[in-house]
């Protein structure tokens, strides 16, 4: 009950600063401060692509906030929300990272809590989904209900599996936006590492680079131990290279 009762204090509190100060990220991640203000938070959208389909992307909307507005002072709130490409299902999520003990995860049903409408000349403004801390336009047509019908923590990160949609039993359908949010809440600040989405056993789309030339995006991810952020670290070098090199 406690769990649920942070999760939707989560909601109400992104939900205002959505509306507060929403702005574009798109085609620029930005930057992690070094030293964390309480409640500061940091927002934007990364793009993963197709390991073998030629311009297919699935866009990865976040925010990773600190967690004194939740009570948590001193552990970090990553949210994800994904947005489907045209001809794809989705069925799985990965955040790669090493866990910490203190590591829990969950998702919110961020439209269900708030209502399926955006009115901006309301008083006050109804609440704008997290996919619209993108500065992207709304799409209330096409938000599914969609969450994960299982959620591991492994010690290769976190797995949001089985992700499903009403009506259609075997992922997020093509072309749409998942109502459901998923968290993850970790003490280690963010670095930006890998993410990996899943149609089945088809696909990935992920960070980095692909067969076909493109380059996915890096998601933010709780500081992983030294050995592997060294590693990630190396390989996002690489990704600048390549972006570096096709430009």
């Amino acid at each position: 009950m406690k769990a649920l009762k942070n999760l939707m204090l989560v909601a109400v509190v992104v939900g205002t600063m959505t509306v507060m100060g929403a702005r574009s990220f798109a085609g620029v991640l930005p930057s992690f401060p070094s030293v964390w203000a309480p409640g500061q938070a940091v927002g934007g959208e990364s793009h993963l692509a197709s390991v073998g389909t030629a311009g297919s992307f699935v866009s990865v909307d976040w925010w990773v906030i600190e967690g004194t507005p939740f009570g948590t002072p001193g552990v970090f709130w990553y949210f994800y929300q994904l947005e489907n490409p045209a001809n794809e299902e989705i069925e799985q999520f990965t955040v790669v990272f090493g866990p910490h003990p203190l590591t829990t995860v969950g998702q919110i049903n961020w439209v269900t809590s708030f209502g399926d409408t955006f009115d901006a000349a309301a008083s006050p403004p109804a609440p704008v989904p997290p996919h619209n801390i993108s500065g992207e336009t709304y799409e209330p047509g096409n938000y599914v209900n969609a969450p994960a019908g299982s959620v591991t923590v492994s010690p290769t990160g976190v797995t949001f599996a089985a992700i499903d949609e009403p009506g259609d039993p075997v992922g997020l359908g093509p072309g749409k936006q998942n109502k459901y949010v998923f968290v993850i809440t970790d003490p280690r600040p963010p670095m930006y590492g890998v993410g990996k989405a899943l149609d089945g056993a088809t696909g990935p789309w992920q960070t980095g680079p692909t067969f076909w030339g493109g380059v996915g995006d890096p998601i933010p991810v709780p500081s992983p131990e030294p050995t592997l952020a060294l590693l990630l670290a190396t390989g996002l070098v690489g990704i600048g290279f390549l972006r570096r090199k096709r430009k």
